[in-house]
């Protein structure tokens, strides 16, 4: 299904009945990315977005976070939800987080990210934007994919990662490297070290001891800033928790979303 953000056309999926949560997407995924979870989440309405720039939604000329924000809230008006949860991973918790800022928002969950974008998050960004102008496929997946996840998961599933490595080579076209330029150029100047205090909702954080992009430290630090929060440290595992920990993930879901 498609709803119009300014000339912006966003793809949204809604799965299920039952408390609704609404689960965005990292920088790289779509709402196809969540699909694995929807049986084990069939209890709740499950809503999945694909932000500008992202999946089947319209592209951007000049992504901004902001914009980014008034897309959830563009959906959450479009669907009348009369509570809003807000699941955010990495790129997404970075909207979450600034959605919960800006409007009311009953419960969140926000994974491997952090409150602002470090010099060391940001010269990654510039390494992935550069693999990106280059529209090599393969030198896209060796830069970014690789230090996603932690090298206990890459090393033991690395069969696994081989196939993988076929599919993204195929999904790595010029558009989606053009995409990726935008979306990483959007988090140039993220920083919410002062904001998040407004947070009102009730907060689960979690982070990873294997992190590479946003490192656990500085996850955690989310979770000390925002009163009443609740934390997660998930051992041998990396910046995509959801897929190297997927029940965890799933437990950690029920658990937050009562």
């Amino acid at each position: 299904m498609k709803v119009k953000y300014d000339e912006y056309d966003i793809y949204y999926e809604v799965h299920g009945n039952g408390k609704p949560l609404i689960v965005l997407n990292g920088i790289m995924m779509s709402s196809l990315s969540w699909h694995q979870f929807i049986e084990p989440l069939k209890d709740y309405q499950l809503i999945f977005i694909d932000f500008i720039d992202q999946g089947q939604s319209t592209n951007g000329m000049q992504t901004t976070h902001s914009m980014q924000v008034q897309v959830v809230k563009t959906v959450v008006d479009h669907l009348k939800l009369k509570e809003v949860n807000l699941i955010g991973v990495s790129y997404g918790a970075q909207i979450a987080m600034q959605y919960a800022i800006k409007y009311e928002v009953n419960q969140l969950m926000i994974c491997n990210a952090a409150l602002y974008t470090t010099p060391w998050l940001s010269d990654i960004g510039r390494a992935w934007v550069l693999a990106a102008s280059h529209k090599d496929p393969e030198l896209f997946y060796h830069v970014t994919i690789p230090y996603i996840y932690s090298h206990h998961f890459y090393n033991k599933n690395n069969s696994w990662m081989r196939e993988r490595k076929e599919v993204l080579l195929d999904v790595f076209n010029e558009s989606f490297m053009n995409r990726m330029k935008r979306l990483i150029d959007s988090s140039e100047g993220y920083d919410i070290r002062e904001a998040i205090k407004n947070v009102k909702a009730k907060v689960h954080v979690v982070a990873s001891q294997f992190d590479y992009l946003t490192p656990a430290d500085q996850t955690q630090k989310i979770f000390e800033s925002i009163e009443g929060a609740t934390f997660s440290f998930l051992e041998n595992c990396g910046h995509a928790s959801m897929y190297e920990m997927p029940d965890d993930f799933v437990k950690m879901i029920k658990d937050h979303f009562v």
